[in-house]
């Protein structure tokens, strides 16, 4: 009696502590593999960062599948039943939902970059600019049609609403909404003259 109930209580209880080692060392592998994958994505975003920095349109373009790939990778790593349950959890919870909220962002932008990726070969001023210094127009349309099919939420965070201006800029050029590019060119004209044009005498 008493001694088989005993030993029942201990099977049990080695059965639960197997499960909770076995969960805890799934966990384990599930966070370094996500902590992995975060650290791929910020690489190649930080890589995709100075080619935006400097203008480098054309490499931009090359890094975004890159990109791409890893925010897919970090998506997959906090996705599935686990990171759910882990979501809910009191004391880890908040960070595997910040993981998830990540990941979808990531995931989101990439995506859209993915759609731009044709329009920033043809953002660089030498791939419009043909070798007689003539404006390349087949480029240009091409470049609009592209900017044409940005998804609504990159236009939103560029504040264009609906009539842009591309301007050329010496070695690069900007897409402006033209409501705020007017509203702008007024205040500056409505502004001091430059010191670099007081001088100037015709």
């Amino acid at each position: 009696g008493s001694g088989a109930r005993a030993s029942s209580r201990r099977w049990l209880w080695l059965v639960l502590a197997v499960v909770v080692i076995g969960v805890l060392a799934w966990c384990t592998v599930s966070v370094m593999r996500a902590a992995r994958a975060a650290e791929t994505l910020r690489s190649d975003v930080q890589v995709a960062a100075g080619y935006a920095r400097g203008m480098q349109t054309v490499q931009l373009a090359d890094t975004v599948p890159a990109v791409a790939a890893s925010a897919e990778e970090f998506s997959g790593a906090v996705s599935g039943p686990l990171w759910s349950v882990m979501a809910r959890l009191p004391v880890v919870g908040s960070t595997a939902g910040s993981a998830q909220e990540l990941a979808a962002a990531s995931l989101a932008m990439s995506q859209a970059a993915e759609e731009l990726a044709p329009a920033l070969r043809t953002m660089e001023p030498d791939s419009i600019r043909g070798t007689d210094g003539a404006i390349n127009l087949a480029a240009l349309d091409e470049l609009a049609e592209a900017l044409v099919a940005v998804q609504p939420e990159l236009r939103e965070a560029a504040g264009i609403a609906k009539d842009t201006m591309l301007l050329g800029m010496g070695n690069h050029f900007e897409l402006w909404d033209k409501a705020t590019y007017d509203a702008q060119e007024a205040k500056a004209m409505q502004g001091e003259m430059p010191d670099v044009f007081k001088d100037f005498s015709f």
